[in-house]
């Protein structure tokens, strides 16, 4: 939480990335409630029981053009019904 206050203090949002492994063994979640979390879980479904705003389903990928495999993220932002206007 030391990192978060620091990020924010000066001027800056904060945001934590996090597995569910840690979510559950190395942090407390509990002093997160009030900062961005990006959960990577790379399953069909999230497999959390902790709040996140940013998902991230998947670490590999691949782009037209490019013949090797290639690192990419691909990331889903959980938006909450009706937050958005047209």
């Amino acid at each position: 939480m030391a990192f978060v206050k620091a990020i924010e203090d000066a001027g800056y949002t904060a945001g934590i990335y996090a597995n569910r492994e840690w979510q559950k063994n190395v942090l407390d979640m509990t002093q997160f409630q009030n900062t961005i979390v990006w959960f990577a879980g790379f399953t069909d479904t999230p497999q959390t029981a902790y709040h996140f705003e940013y998902w991230q389903y998947s670490h590999t990928g691949s782009v037209d053009g490019i013949a090797s495999d290639v690192d990419v993220d691909m990331d889903i932002r959980m938006v909450p019904t009706g937050s958005l206007t047209n």
